[in-house]
């Protein structure tokens, strides 16, 4: 008798959390890496495969309206609607809530599918805490199967040592050092 085992690649689901203070283009002496944020943005997405489901959820002191919308269905004019509406956001200064925005991941998990969720920030949360963040993390860890959560530190003033120590204790957190750029990961 023969087998065959057929494997298939599951698909995939992408949320990307989006710091859209206005540190993030240089507000109060920060660093400007706005435009490297929002280039890496895009070229992550251009290169998702179709089937992918792609979740844009910008964030300031409150969540903004996300982009929800499959790969193949992501080209030039729709990047430029996205890229025009997070560049009106970025130019309000708000406080930043990373609690809220990472609440709002349960919404976007597909169980279905592998799950990615990439928290890009260059701050720290200074409307419910750090230490608020550090608890949410940690009851979120192993919450679903299949899912991987990627916290990228886009300057050393989103390192917090709290968060990362949460993080390191958990298998499907991962802390992304991008503080000279942001490397390939994933």
């Amino acid at each position: 008798m023969t087998s065959i085992s057929v494997s298939a690649q599951r698909e995939r689901n992408y949320i990307y959390l989006l710091d859209c203070t206005k540190s993030m283009i240089g507000f109060g002496g920060s660093p400007k890496i706005w435009q490297s944020t929002t280039d890496y943005l895009k070229k992550d997405l251009e290169k998702q495969s179709d089937g992918t489901t792609l979740h844009i959820v910008p964030f300031q002191d409150k969540v903004l309206p996300s982009f929800n919308f499959k790969a193949e269905e992501f080209n030039e004019k729709k990047w430029k609607g996205i890229d025009n509406d997070l560049n009106l956001y970025v130019e309000q200064i708000t406080y930043t809530n990373i609690c809220d925005a990472w609440d709002t991941i349960d919404g976007y998990i597909d169980l279905h599918k592998d799950n990615y969720i990439v928290l890009l920030t260059d701050g720290h949360d200074n409307v419910k805490g750090m230490d608020a963040l550090a608890e949410k993390l940690k009851k979120w860890c192993g919450k679903y199967p299949n899912t991987y959560a990627f916290y990228v530190l886009l300057t050393e003033a989103a390192i917090h040592k709290k968060v990362v120590e949460v993080i390191n204790l958990c298998d499907n957190e991962y802390t992304i050092n991008a503080t000279d750029g942001i490397p390939v990961f994933g």
